[in-house]
Order: structure tokens, then sequence, then C-alpha cells
């Protein structure tokens, strides 16, 4: 019976992890360059009450291991603004911030008070030389940017946005990322001017999805229950033996 409470305690905790990652996707259903997050279960190991005849571990459910990000593109939005950039394959834009270099997906631009391209929270878009980058006054003259990055204002070249690519991406809130080990300037991947690359998440499956663990978390309740039930059932039938 304490392994029925285990199962369904453990389903109760997986499915509410779940709830909320799937919750925090569609929270970001609009959100330019955001990136899905999916959670991976295994079986639970071993506890000590998971043990049967002979030493045979039994199971007790399943335990949230981590979180994973899908990055696969998102579907591209056309703008009007010459600032706005996509990135057409792997890589991150690199920002910035008051605590040093983040990475992120989202390239909406701007140009500062002081002519600096920044990105939408005002943080400094980083050139492929991993400094600032700064446009001189267009004085009317087209702000083209190229497929490899390179910022041209007229006849004049600004600089090149620097496109970063690491061997795997940690979410640090916000729309950023932190490289797992250093982020590298990579040539391989495009850039694509005056257009936004909006969220990759299916909006139809993540509704079905949050539905499916809202229902299993109900059913691991309704277990849980029924196994508290039977555990005072037994409690009071041991006591009237002789």
């Amino acid at each position: 019976m304490l392994q029925g409470l285990y199962t369904a305690t453990a389903g109760m905790v997986t499915e509410m992890s779940a709830v909320d990652v799937l919750s925090n996707n569609l929270a970001n259903a609009d959100t330019v360059g955001f990136k899905e997050d999916f959670e991976t279960l295994v079986r639970q190991g071993a506890n000590p009450l998971s043990y049967g005849m002979g030493g045979a571990v039994r199971g007790t459910g399943v335990l949230d291991v981590k979180t994973g990000i899908d990055f696969t593109l998102g579907s591209m939005r056309q703008t009007s603004n010459p600032l706005d950039v996509a990135l057409q394959g792997p890589g991150m834009f690199g920002i910035q911030s008051g605590a040093g270099a983040v990475y992120a997906r989202n390239g909406r631009f701007h140009l500062s008070a002081t002519r600096q391209l920044v990105n939408v929270d005002g943080n400094p878009v980083l050139g492929v030389n991993g400094q600032p980058i700064s446009l001189p006054d267009p004085q009317g003259q087209p702000i083209v940017i190229r497929a490899d990055g390179t910022v041209q204002v007229g006849t004049s070249v600004a600089g090149q946005i620097g496109i970063f690519g690491a061997t795997g991406w940690q979410k640090a809130g916000n729309g950023t990322y932190t490289p797992v080990g250093t982020a590298a300037a990579i040539s391989t991947t495009q850039v694509r001017q005056g257009a936004l690359e909006m969220t990759n998440l299916d909006l139809t499956h993540a509704l079905g999805a949050v539905m499916g663990a809202e229902r299993a978390y109900e059913a691991a309740v309704q277990m849980q229950h029924m196994q508290d039930q039977l555990a005072q059932q037994a409690a009071n039938d041991i006591g009237k033996l002789p």
C-alpha cells in the first residue's frame, strides 16, 4: 500500500511540474524568438521501500528529470522595420547586459539615443568582434543588413552583427540564454532583415498537452485517496485481529 502511495504521489508531482512547464509555454505563445520547453520523464529510482522479494526493485512511478529546450525554428513574420532581424539557422545574437554577455533569438532591435544598436530592453547588440555596434546618422540613406550580419548605412559599413554558437544553451530568463561552455562566433547561419522569428510553439498541441496533464493529475489524486482509504481499512482490520 505504501508503494501505491509513492506511485500516486510521484504522478502528482510529475504532472504538476508538467502543467507549470506547459503553462509557461502558453504564456509565451506570442513572444518573439521563444523556444518551447519540454520535460524528460523516467522511471523513479529505488528508495528504501521499493524492494520486493529477493531484493528486486519494484517500480514506484516516474520522476521529472529535467526540462529541455526545443530549438526548432519558429515561423517568420515580415515587418516593415529595417532593424528587425531573424536568424535562419542555429545560433544566437549576443547581448551586452549588466551582468555580462547573454544571448537571445529575439531580433527586434532599434537605435538608442546614442545610435547604438540595442534590443527591446535597451541593451547593446554585440558585433562579431564582441563589441557594441554604433550606426552613423543615415541622413535619409537606407540601412541594409546583409545575410552575414553586416550593417551598412548608405555606402558605409557600421559593423557586423555577431551570431554565436555553443555546444548547448541554458535559459537565463527574459528570453536570454547562457552557453554551455564557451560561445563563439559562427558564420553558417544567415540573417534575414525585416523579419522576426516567432515562437516555435504548436498552440493546439500545447493546449491538448495541458488538458492531458491536468486529467492525469486528477487521476493521481484519486489514486492517492483510494490508497489512503485502503491503508486505513487495513489498519482497522489489523486492530480487530484476536
